[in-house]
């Protein structure tokens, strides 16, 4: 009887697919680099979902032990420098972007943009000489999340553009057909008809700075790849936020209520730190106060010691987070001091928000901890009320007579949104077109050159469908971030305090123009991209979300 003789190979056999695998590794004898070549390091291993996983192969291996080759070893190093060094940059940009007047002046907010092109161009080529076929992380999230989210957001620049532009007849036509006050002669309010905005410089110049948040929350989430990089951006932005809030109140309390671009002329007694208005400086604070709130929970989840542990009589967790807690308690101090009736509300509202989010995830119990944490957070409110509120008291006792001039002005922006309810009149083009109907019972002392209503000055601007944009886009960002929530069982202090900065942000926009502030909206992408970001929840290769291939065979 024969026996058959089989000889052993030299490859090795190719490893099964595990749930925690990403995909196949390449053929041993290709010899060549696969068509789409990603990385494969350690400290940023979800950048290799994009285009790798759309095609069934992983980071380049080693030809007979599967290991990263050393090549790409020095490529993944030198790509994580690249994104500490920007992450940096990012981490910065929040809080020196607050100095100047929050950039509210074009000139400064042009300057800022400015450096930060240059910056993020500097990015792409580096990364590009790195691994000119790496996709970008946000090619990692869902369509709907990442480039859906790009595609709207050009449209409120590229409308901006289109309003701004010298259409001519073109513009009275199209106002005809829309039933634009126009169509029947030339508008008084319409100082150049050839143009649809009334200020076509501005909506230009606005389309611009649209432009610059969207590099600047591409750059965001290129850097927060990284959950460890992530977390220590989270926590220098927190600190840029304390610094602010502790200059407000030593120029406050100390220098004689002085400002840092000379003396005020509005707002005297209240807080206002770097800003010009106490609302915007709220919602600055507001949304720093979100986010060290739940690195902090974070942190004491983190080091919670374990059963018989020597050192549980220490609890050493408290010391570690002391510095943070006093962080925390300067920014709920100068918030009160802003004497901001809706800052301090949105404010507190964040806090629960953040704190019943991070205790359901942490305890896995939605009620009593909930009722605790809240508690302790009103109470600290109270406390701060009680120690610096006299201005926020002072002022909910005149809150009706202020929100009678307040909803006049309301519906005279409903009058301008009815005579344009498409086209708009303009991006930043509100003042002028208030002014047109500026008339009694409101006050002629009352200047309105912002809706005090972000939602109004949108669709008086640019018109109910691209006004509502910004109201997609950011419901888009809360079903992605309630979705990581439910699936992460660790890595979700950003998530939670992203879901939570955008709930006070939506809340404060209904009555005041405070995300109408260049620098409270680079803070509002900074947060929000830390946490949207895919990345890796630990040591092992899982991520936020299969690929396909993957989750095909399972």
């Amino acid at each position: 009887m024969r026996r058959k003789i089989t000889f052993p190979t030299r490859t090795a056999p190719r490893p099964p697919l595990s749930r925690h695998s990403w995909c196949a590794p390449p053929d041993a004898d290709a010899g060549a680099v696969p068509a789409f070549s990603v990385f494969g390091f350690q400290d940023d291993p979800v950048l290799q979902t994009g285009a790798a996983a759309a095609v069934g192969r992983g980071p380049r291996t080693g030809a007979a032990t599967g290991r990263m080759s050393r090549s790409d070893g020095r490529a993944a190093t030198r790509y994580t420098r690249l994104n500490d060094r920007f992450g940096l940059f990012v981490a910065l940009s929040v809080p020196l972007a607050a100095v100047p007047l929050a950039l509210n002046r074009p000139t400064v907010w042009l300057g800022w943009g400015v450096i930060m092109m240059f910056a993020a161009l500097v990015y792409l080529d580096r990364a590009r000489r790195i691994d000119p076929a790496r996709p970008a992380l946000a090619f990692s999230l869902p369509w709907w999340a990442g480039t859906g989210l790009v595609a709207l957001a050009l449209c409120i620049p590229g409308f901006a553009l289109i309003q701004a532009l010298p259409l001519g007849r073109a513009s009275a036509t199209l106002a005809a057909a829309l039933a634009w006050p126009e169509a029947g002669g030339v508008d008084p309010a319409m100082p150049d008809p050839a143009h649809i905005s009334l200020l076509p410089g501005a909506s230009a110049l606005a389309a611009l700075r649209v432009c610059f948040y969207i590099v600047f929350a591409f750059l965001a989430l290129e850097i927060a790849g990284s959950r460890q990089r992530a977390t220590r951006v989270g926590w220098w932005v927190f600190w840029g936020v304390v610094a602010h809030a502790a200059w407000a109140l030593v120029a406050l309390n100390g220098l004689g209520d002085a400002g840092l671009w000379g003396a005020k002329t509005a707002y005297e007694g209240a807080a206002t730190g770097t800003f010009i208005n106490r609302n915007g400086f709220a919602t600055f604070l507001a949304m720093g106060a979100c986010l060290g709130l739940a690195l902090i929970l974070e942190q004491g989840g983190a080091l919670r010691p374990r059963r018989g542990d020597p050192m549980d009589t220490i609890n050493l967790r408290r010391v570690d987070r002391l510095p943070g807690i006093v962080g925390l308690a300067t920014i709920l101090l100068a918030l009160v001091a802003t004497q901001s009736r809706m800052g301090v509300l949105v404010g507190m509202t964040g806090l629960v928000i953040c704190s019943a989010v991070m205790t359901a995830k942490r305890t896995g119990r939605r009620t009593r901890p909930l009722a605790i944490l809240s508690a302790v957070v009103l109470a600290g409110g109270g406390g701060a009320l009680i120690l610096a509120g006299d201005g926020v008291i002072d002022r909910l006792v005149l809150f009706e007579r202020a929100f009678e001039t307040r909803f006049q002005g309301y519906a005279y922006a409903l009058d301008l949104i009815r005579d344009r309810p498409l086209l708009g009149y303009g991006l930043d083009a509100f003042r002028p077109a208030f002014e047109t109907v500026h008339r009694p019972p409101l006050p002629v002392s009352a200047i309105w050159d912002r809706g005090h209503s972000t939602y109004l000055s949108y669709w008086v601007e640019t018109g109910l469908v691209v006004g509502s944009i910004p109201i997609v886009l950011g419901a888009l960002v809360a079903v992605r971030l309630a979705t990581l929530l439910h699936r992460r069982t660790a890595d979700v202090a950003l998530p939670a305090a992203a879901l939570a900065v955008l709930c006070l942000s939506a809340l404060h926009s209904l009555v005041d123009f405070s995300l109408e502030m260049p620098a409270n909206v680079i803070l509002l992408i900074t947060i929000l991209a830390l946490g949207v970001a895919p990345r890796m929840t630990g040591g092992a290769q899982r991520t936020d979300r299969r690929p396909s291939n993957l989750r095909a065979r399972r």
